[in-house]
């Protein structure tokens, strides 16, 4: 399966569907957001509302289930976030370390690893 990546600014809402032209079936649907299921959420179509920057890099997946149980993973989706104002800066010099990324992550407020 592959996972499509969805950009989205900050604030964005949007709706995800699980099967395209399933609208009417009898099947059960299961979404999850970073492998926790989302409780109540069993139609077709997610919708999600504000897009925030913690939501950067999570994954949300629909499973499918038929009338006997058995399920089977439909879609994934990675959400990235969108900055409108990257062109605007200069780009950082890489880094040498083998995972550049860490750098900002140990340098952010303890309020934003918490989310």
């Amino acid at each position: 399966l592959d996972i499509e990546i969805k950009t989205l600014l900050k604030g964005q809402s949007f709706k995800l569907s699980c099967s395209i032209g399933t609208e009417f079936s009898d099947k059960k649907y299961i979404w999850y957001f970073n492998e926790k299921e989302i409780p109540n959420e069993n139609k077709n179509t997610l919708q999600v509302d504000n897009f925030v920057k913690e939501y950067d890099n999570s994954v949300i997946k629909c499973l499918e289930q038929d009338e006997s149980g058995n399920k089977k993973v439909v879609k994934a989706v990675k959400l990235r976030l969108k900055n409108p104002s990257m062109k605007k800066h200069k780009q950082a010099k890489p880094s040498k370390s083998k995972n550049p990324g860490m750098k900002n992550y140990i340098q952010a407020k303890p309020t934003q690893l918490s989310r």
